[in-house]
């Protein structure tokens, strides 16, 4: 088990070393992932279009806040929302009947305080 977490962090060191986390993805990881998203929202019981929400913000404030780093590592937010629309379009309405759970989100919140 040692060797294994010395092997882990050994890696870890040389991906930090060579500048992995401070590159910007591959777009079409980004892409995936913002498909997964709003499936799994969706499957979930959650409002998928928050993510679009999210990216119609991003994409009004970009001019405001040009030296944000997710406008550098990150597609532009126009993009992501175009590559999601047909998706969306295509694979979202079978979850139109899921039941919402936004409620039971908000009072575990609400609980917390």
């Amino acid at each position: 088990m040692l060797g294994l977490r010395k092997w882990g962090a050994d890696a870890g060191l040389e991906m930090l070393k060579n500048g992995v986390f401070l590159r910007p993805l591959d777009r079409t990881m980004e892409y995936e992932a913002d498909r997964l998203g709003v499936l799994i929202a969706a499957r979930s019981g959650y409002d998928p279009y928050g993510l679009v929400a999210v990216l119609q913000m991003l994409e009004q404030s970009k001019g405001d806040a040009s030296g944000i780093s997710v406008f550098n590592t990150h597609p532009a937010p126009a993009d992501r929302l175009a590559q999601l629309e047909g998706f969306m379009t295509a694979n979202l309405d079978r979850y139109a009947a899921q039941p919402q759970v936004e409620a039971r989100f908000r009072r575990a919140l609400s609980s917390r305080r």
